[in-house]
């Protein structure tokens, strides 16, 4: 720190944030209930290098994703019944819901 209160900028000084995924539509929006779907997830901050987590409420096991850009994803749900919130997670947040249905 120099006499004057400030200090030099190197880059430990430096951060970077992301922003939370937010989803704009899922295609499509009802599933099967004696086989798994495949769906389309679209929305914006999705991260192609990992991170990335899918996920229902109420819970569904056995969901697989593939992040394809940073507006897309590809899911497959298992067969399940009723209607769930379907979501995106990652290091920077969670997503907002659509409404998935079987």
């Amino acid at each position: 720190t120099t006499s004057g209160g400030t200090s030099a900028v190197t880059s430990a000084d430096q951060f970077s944030y992301g922003c939370a995924p937010a989803l704009t539509s899922v295609s499509p929006s009802t599933g099967s209930t004696t086989s798994s779907t495949t769906v389309v997830i679209t929305g914006v901050n999705f991260n192609p290098a990992g991170g990335d987590s899918v996920w229902t409420d109420p819970g569904i096991s056995g969901i697989t994703w593939t992040v394809n850009s940073t507006t897309q994803i590809t899911a497959v749900i298992p067969a399940s019944s009723g209607s769930v919130g379907l979501y995106v997670s990652s290091g920077a947040g969670q997503s907002n819901g659509l409404n998935f249905t079987f």
